[in-house]
């Protein structure tokens, strides 16, 4: 919650609208496509804050780009955001549906 806390008073996201759920510690990416595919059509867009390696994981899973190049590994150091884009319904989200749309390491920022 602390890093989340931080980055809400930085974009100026109002802190109550923070979600937490506690079983995607660590959770495998099938929990983290469930979570995504019953969100409401109305909500445009999710940050999700989190760790590795898990983060690693559900990123290269989501992303088309980065399963079609392997060259293109993805490595999240820490304080890294991963900006991804998707088409559709979240209902339709799966594997490999999501692009790769900017990836900002900690030490840049």
């Amino acid at each position: 919650m602390q890093t989340a806390n931080i980055i809400c008073e930085q974009l100026l996201i109002d802190p109550s609208q923070i979600t937490t759920r506690e079983t995607l510690y660590l959770a495998n990416t099938d929990l983290f496509l469930s979570l995504l595919q019953g969100l409401n059509n109305r909500i445009r867009c999710v940050m999700i804050v989190g760790h590795n390696p898990t983060l690693e994981t559900v990123v290269a899973s989501l992303c088309n780009d980065l399963a079609s190049d392997p060259a293109r590994d993805i490595h999240l150091s820490p304080a890294s955001l991963v900006v991804l884009e998707f088409d559709g319904d979240w209902s339709s989200l799966n594997r490999h549906s999501c692009f790769t749309k900017q990836v900002i390491h900690g030490k840049q920022l």
